[in-house]
């Protein structure tokens, strides 16, 4: 409308989604005069915002004139909606560790969203990992999560979220995942057998000491200690205790003697069982170390008029020496003159000029 005094020539409607181009025009007004026009167009998702619509027009003195206003008409209904996923590592961290770990946001809805911020919640406290983005319908970003792994907790319970602002109502969208990831442990046990320097006297106990040791990084449970002997039924010497890492336990015990016994030879097994995943793990020591799983274990030493008869369990195809000594700690180990190579589960040898001396052996692996 025209509601001025004077005629206008070379008036247009425009809008600002039509740019340059006119919805009515050019056209003459008189005072007063009105012409209706029509806008019409097919909406798009997303079109939510307030239009311009601005008139232009021209006095006939050729002095310009112009006027508009901004309303904002109902858009087509949208469904903002954002979705978060969060992975674990591909190899899973020690504890007490640093981790990293990947995962991804993403525009499920069918309207633009600005603001995007993903936060991870730490331990520390919340930590901005991405953002403020802008993601499309379908659109999706990567981002990345760094930490330490818990020190005292079989699993790292880890939470990230997002939020996002849909432009068309100014309402915020937003998700949360919580992941459970598994950590990695080394259950481990060390074991040491301390023995007196000389043996027992007939008929009185042997007496020895030693310590038992978490050398993993996984509090272990149910930690025993046997003494085993050639023919006889494990006996424990020491535990149930419980050992968090890096915690030693010493204990004395004493098993008994007869005749044919011979103290130094028992061996020490120690069992413990991992709280996280609960395998159980042992390892094995004797007067002069620790031993390995694999390491031969002295079963008998029989003293004859031939001399002493060693048997030890043994691997099919495996090669031994044993060596000797006058004491405990050796001044030097004396090795036997052959080597024997196992054709099953024990091999023996015998020490000829052992008869009438007192000797401490030890079988070695020959690689």
């Amino acid at each position: 409308m025209n509601t001025g005094d004077v005629t206008l020539v070379d008036v247009h409607v425009r809008t600002g989604r039509t740019g340059d181009a006119s919805l009515l025009g050019p056209l003459v007004l008189a005072p007063g005069e009105s012409v209706p026009f029509i806008d019409a167009y097919v909406p798009q998702v997303g079109d939510c915002g307030p239009e311009t619509i601005t008139a232009t027009g021209m006095s006939l003195c050729r002095q310009p004139v112009t006027g508009g206003m901004r309303l904002r008409c109902p858009h087509l209904a949208v469904k903002p909606a954002i979705r978060l996923t969060r992975d674990c590592p591909s190899e899973a961290p020690f504890f007490g560790h640093p981790y990293r770990a990947q995962g991804t946001v993403m525009n499920t809805g069918d309207v633009e969203l600005t603001d995007v911020r993903v936060v991870h919640h730490a331990a520390s406290g919340e930590v901005p990992v991405l953002g403020p983005i802008r993601l499309l319908p379908g659109e999706s970003a990567g981002y990345l999560v760094e930490g330490i792994a818990p020190l005292e907790s079989c699993e790292w319970v880890d939470s990230v979220s997002v939020s996002a602002m849909e432009p068309c109502d100014g309402g915020r969208v937003s998700d949360q995942v919580i992941t459970v990831c598994p950590l990695q442990s080394f259950p481990r046990l060390g074991l040491s057998k301390e023995c007196p320097q000389s043996g027992p006297s007939q008929g009185q106990p042997w007496i020895f000491s030693g310590t038992v040791t978490n050398t993993g990084n996984v509090l272990l449970t149910d930690v025993q200690v046997f003494s085993i002997r050639s023919g006889s039924a494990p006996v424990r010497v020491f535990g149930p205790v419980i050992l968090a890492p890096g915690e030693t336990a010493r204990f004395v015990a004493q098993t008994p003697t007869d005749s044919e016994s011979i103290p130094s030879l028992e061996v020490l097994e120690a069992v413990g069982e991992d709280v996280c995943r609960g395998t159980r793990v042992s390892v094995r020591a004797h007067c002069l170390g620790m031993l390995s799983q694999s390491a031969p274990v002295l079963r008998s030493l029989v003293h004859g008029e031939g001399g002493a008869t060693l048997t030890w369990s043994s691997r099919p195809g495996v090669s031994y020496l044993v060596e000797h000594s006058e004491g405990i700690p050796p001044e030097s180990w004396i090795p036997l003159p052959d080597r024997v190579t196992a054709s099953g589960e024990t091999a023996s040898a015998v020490d000829g000029s052992a008869q009438g001396a007192r000797r401490f052996y030890r079988v070695k692996v020959v690689e």
